[in-house]
């Protein structure tokens, strides 16, 4: 035992730092993070490649998401339109009011498994939706009042949204 501490202070004393300072081991000479092949750079690949495939896991699950709220949306906006006495207006406020809901009640529970304030999630999600209402309003009016095409307008401001949205919902909203 005088030996290890004797070992450590000539060490210590030789770099200058307290014993296990810096070494990443303790005074015994022990890392207390695995094995040689772990600590050899090896396990931070397999941590990288496995928070590279959640976040694919979770991108596939948000486009996914996405794609099926939007298309619910459509199809409530056409059978409300088309089937009850509710106009055009009141059909689309409806439609976009319930796949919003659905949406976020998808990305919260399957897409990103939050664990989080539900209250706290809602509000975030609120606030950024009508950021991206009134962003994608202004933008797309901006892009046409200069010669853009509206469709080219409206996919760019989309497109935006989409790559946002996926980093914000991930960092922020459903933490």
């Amino acid at each position: 035992m005088t030996d290890q501490s004797n070992n450590s202070s000539t060490n210590s004393t030789a770099t200058g730092k307290a014993p296990g300072v810096g070494t990443g081991r303790d005074t015994n000479g022990n890392t207390g993070r695995g094995t040689d092949r772990e600590m050899s750079g090896d396990a931070g690949r397999n941590v990288t490649s496995n928070t590279t495939r959640e976040i694919g896991t979770q991108g596939v699950k948000y486009l996914a998401v996405g794609a099926g709220t939007a298309l619910f949306e459509l199809a409530l906006f056409q059978g409300l339109f088309s089937f009850t006495p509710l106009g055009v207006e009141m059909s689309n406020i409806v439609a976009v009011l319930v796949a919003t809901a659905a949406n976020f009640l998808l990305n919260r529970n399957v897409t990103f498994k939050s664990t989080s304030n539900p209250v706290r999630s809602l509000v975030l999600y609120v606030l950024l939706f009508a950021f991206n209402l009134t962003f994608s309003t202004l933008v797309i009016s901006w892009l046409v009042g200069i010669g853009c095409h509206s469709a080219v307008a409206k996919v760019a401001t989309q497109a935006c949204i989409v790559l946002w949205n996926f980093v914000i919902y991930r960092k922020i909203i459903f933490i």
